[in-house]
């Protein structure tokens, strides 16, 4: 999980803000992670396309928190060859207890990159996005304070 720095304290000042302005900021991280998630089914390796479709973005608001990727617990058991593609694969190789010889190929992290290299591409593309949108919610609420 990427951290950010100051998280903590963004999420306890968002905590006191009116519902409205969470509601604001989740629905720009609705649009976030669905662009980033088309993204991600763009670039993931098809076979039968049943990864691909198993991919999924889950946004909760209340926390604003995002996760893109396999997210129900059935699609990480049945697609768990997803993540050794995404993440990539060293070479081995060994004997069999019938005296075979086996050899795995290696697969590089950067290769495939599907839902993993999505952090790149949220930080450069979609950050400045979310802080437009957080100046515009905090401006608003600065505004309102001293209407008592």
């Amino acid at each position: 999980m990427a951290a950010v720095k100051g998280a903590a304290s963004l999420r306890r000042m968002l905590r006191r803000l009116p519902d409205e302005a969470r509601k604001e900021l989740g629905d720009e991280m609705v649009a976030i992670g669905n662009r980033l998630l088309g993204r991600a089914k763009m670039e993931t390796p098809v076979r039968t396309g049943a990864l691909r479709a198993a991919l999924g973005v889950k946004v909760l608001v209340k926390s604003l928190q995002l996760r893109l990727g396999l997210i129900r617990k059935a699609d990480q058991k049945r697609f768990f060859y997803g993540y050794i593609l995404d993440a990539g694969r060293k070479a081995k190789s060994g004997t069999s207890k019938s005296g075979r010889r086996w050899r795995v190929t290696a697969i590089p992290a950067s290769r495939y990159n599907f839902v993993f290299g999505r952090r790149w591409g949220f930080k450069q593309l979609e950050i400045p996005r979310l802080r437009a949108v957080l100046d515009r919610v905090l401006l608003a609420a600065a505004r309102g304070s001293g209407n008592d």
